[in-house]
């Protein structure tokens, strides 16, 4: 009887000293939008390439490369755009709103100003979106106007935990109804370091479902941390782009594009 009882409690002991992502503690804890006041900067850089290469989209005229303000360096890499963001969780009624303050440098418009001798400026905006952004104990989501919701995260998060993040119906350019799901599914919890530092993460697998719903396309990754929110975003597959050509009909074009937007710096305000 003694042995047995010993046997139970090294179990307990052992249970209890294994990490265990889906524990009560972590589900009763988790909270991702943060209160008043709460401020995450992030960085976002985006690459464009050839479809299904690491070749670099924009090619940039000789004539140009002088004039050039945009690191080269980075132009060679397939980088067109550096993106660094502020955003404060802003007081709205029983809920929230974000503020935006955000610096933009765009290859491809630097491009388009120096070709007709103009100077360019990287663009800086300050704006607050008009959306509702909500977080209880089992939803964060942002609600819109007409009543919708974009149900960000379904709580509490868990490896193998699922939601329908949003689904509508659209007419597309040949005037066909068509259908968009998109799912989100937790599909691990990793270590990932970011410039804000080194995190325990839930990993987020965003699916889109087009026409019939049988057309998938997973390109997208987020990841979580309980009491500071999203800390890494990373995107990369084959898009298409519609480029005008004269008065003529549009032509599509297929490119690799791939973004990475990470936290730098937080200050979570717990609610």
């Amino acid at each position: 009887m003694k042995k047995i009882i010993i046997l139970l409690l090294s179990f307990i002991l052992v249970s209890c000293n294994q990490e265990n992502p889906t524990s009560p503690v972590d589900e009763l804890n988790q909270s991702y939008l943060g209160n008043n006041n709460t401020q995450r900067e992030y960085e976002m850089v985006e690459w464009m390439f050839e479809a299904n290469s690491n070749i670099p989209y924009i090619k940039i005229p000789d004539s140009l490369y002088p004039k050039l303000s945009f690191d080269t360096s980075l132009s060679n890499q397939g980088i067109y755009n550096l993106l660094n963001m502020t955003e404060i969780i802003l007081p709205n009624e029983q809920n929230h709103q974000i503020k935006t303050i955000s610096e933009n440098h765009n290859l491809e418009m630097e491009l388009e100003r120096l070709s007709r001798n103009l100077n360019y400026q990287p663009g800086k905006s300050e704006s607050i979106d008009g959306a509702i952004l909500i977080e209880n104990e089992k939803e964060m989501y942002t609600q819109f106007s007409d009543g919708s919701k974009y149900i960000m995260l379904k709580k509490p998060l868990f490896i193998g935990q699922e939601w329908v993040r949003e689904k509508h119906s659209y007419v597309n350019e040949q005037g066909v109804n068509e259908n968009f799901q998109q799912e989100c599914k937790v599909i691990n919890k990793e270590n990932i370091q970011v410039k804000a530092g080194n995190f325990n993460a839930y990993k987020i697998e965003v699916t889109n479902h087009w026409t019939d719903l049988n057309s998938k396309s997973i390109r997208n990754y987020e990841y979580y941390v309980p009491n500071i929110g999203m800390v890494l975003f990373e995107s990369d597959g084959n898009v298409y782009r519609l480029t005008a050509i004269g008065n003529g009909p549009s032509t599509t074009i297929y490119i690799r594009h791939k973004v990475r937007k990470e936290l730098v710096s937080f200050n979570f305000v717990r609610n």
